[in-house]
């Protein structure tokens, strides 16, 4: 008999508040479902996009483990103390309606979680993307005269759709469907409040060079993501000094943190968010499920 329970929760149940406070207590691994969670709380017309969200209680009612999701989204779990309290997740989800393209969560989590599911289930399981979770509080270097830093604004829109395409097409095209309508919808708002999510462009020569993205804020932080720069651009210094701005900037905005994912496949990138001032805060896998055809 399964020690551990499951309970569903939408905004504004009681379970919502705690899930919220749960992920609280350890903001920037948790950034990431912490600014999902944020974003349905106070924007209620987005909900219709909430496909998941549980916690899992241990035998004494504590909360020791939460999972959300959002429509053509990854499974993204929290971390825990009771990696064991996965099983009843699993076994949940499982059962439910529809099926999830994958999981995200910490190293020892979404790999027990993948190999579960593939028993369960039959699905191919891939190993989508080890990715690395950093924090800023403070930005260690200067300013590089390389071009000219811009807000993104609605007339930027189809290029940048272009270039959000091609970024996820190189790092993530397992998930191309949702992270492209996460794309379009975030450039459908960059005449509305840039201080909640937005695009900044650097231009050289009045071209643009390099692009990155922020949003999902939470309760200190935000993210920073996608960082783009188009091949035939890189290696000049662009990312490096667009984020090292991009940066600054939400810190001068008000926000405490600054959150980014890496991934460790890319040592170059890692190294230059390091120069920057980010600090490693965690590892979390990303497995794509793929259903095997009859």
């Amino acid at each position: 008999m399964n020690r551990y329970t499951l309970d569903y929760v939408r905004p504004m149940d009681p379970g919502w508040s705690e899930m919220r406070h749960f992920l609280m207590m350890n903001e920037p691994v948790h950034s990431l479902p912490l600014g999902l969670a944020e974003h349905f709380t106070t924007h209620p017309e987005s909900r219709i996009d909430l496909a998941y969200a549980g916690i899992i209680r241990d035998p004494g009612q504590k909360i020791v483990m939460t999972a959300l999701r959002t429509e053509q989204h990854n499974l993204i779990l929290s971390e825990t103390n009771h990696p064991d309290a996965v099983d009843i997740l699993i076994q949940d989800v499982q059962q439910g309606s529809a099926r999830i393209p994958g999981v995200i969560g910490p190293r020892y989590l979404s790999q027990r979680f993948a190999e579960a599911w593939q028993k369960r289930t039959g699905d191919t399981v891939f190993l989508e993307m080890n990715e690395r979770i950093h924090r800023l509080t403070k930005v260690l270097i200067d300013a590089q005269s390389l071009g000219a830093i811009r807000l993104a604004r609605s007339h930027d829109r189809d290029w940048i759709i272009e270039w959000v395409q091609e970024f996820i097409h190189e790092a993530t095209p397992l998930q191309s469907q949702g992270a492209l309508r996460n794309a379009e919808r975030s450039t459908a708002k960059l005449n509305l409040d840039p201080h909640a999510g937005g695009f900044f462009v650097l231009e050289s020569n009045g071209t643009a060079r390099c692009l990155v993205g922020y949003g999902n804020p939470t309760i200190k932080g935000i993210r920073v993501g996608p960082v783009y720069t188009p091949p035939l651009y890189r290696r000049r210094g662009y990312a490096t000094e667009l984020v090292r701005a991009v940066s600054q900037t939400l810190l001068d905005w008000g926000y405490r943190e600054v959150y980014l994912f890496t991934d460790l496949k890319n040592p170059t990138s890692n190294r230059i968010y390091r120069t920057v001032g980010y600090e490693v805060v965690a590892d979390v896998d990303s497995y794509a499920f793929s259903a095997m055809s009859s």
